[in-house]
């Protein structure tokens, strides 16, 4: 089993996850904000006023080493997990030298497989790890993305590189 860190410790907070809601043309700020603004009101209505909609993407809890593949578990469903877009995409693997690679991925009922061919023996696996989200976009079934997350507790460098980026 490899560990995962929840990254949200302080309690009645969370994290509104946007990636998916960047254009190339917006620099940092968001020309379409109304989105966004409605991540946020879910969150509120949920944590601060009890409501009981979703408000949050698929959170990774567990990430289990299955053979040539590593196997994702999530929380935050919301009916089940799909890829928007086209193929499951922005996930990189890495055996134990920690030398990552883009890696397929795939939805195998509740839970993500992510594998390489590069990578017979994987030790973890990152999501959206760059500097552009690289084609990230698995969601749960009410429409929210599932944020950057890893599995390992490396440093975030390897070997003096950078994480990898998509050309």
């Amino acid at each position: 089993m490899v560990s995962y860190h929840i990254p949200l410790q302080v309690p009645n907070t969370a994290m509104i996850v946007t990636h998916d809601l960047v254009r190339p043309d917006d620099d940092v700020h968001y020309k379409d904000k109304i989105p966004v603004g409605r991540r946020f009101a879910r969150a509120a209505l949920h944590l601060a006023y009890g409501r009981d909609i979703p408000y949050t993407g698929p959170i990774c809890r567990e990430a289990l080493v299955e053979g040539g593949h590593i196997r994702l578990l999530f929380d935050h469903l919301c009916g089940g997990l799909e890829s928007r877009g086209g193929p499951l995409g922005g996930f990189c693997i890495a055996g134990a030298d920690r030398e990552w690679t883009w890696a397929d991925a795939r939805i195998d009922g509740d839970t993500v497989i992510v594998n390489s061919s590069q990578v017979a023996q994987p030790a973890a696996v990152r999501y959206a790890w760059s500097k552009y989200r690289c084609g990230a976009n698995l969601f749960n079934k009410a429409g929210l993305p599932t944020p950057t997350f890893c599995t390992d507790t490396w440093p975030l460098t390897s070997r003096g590189k950078l994480v990898i980026e998509k050309d």
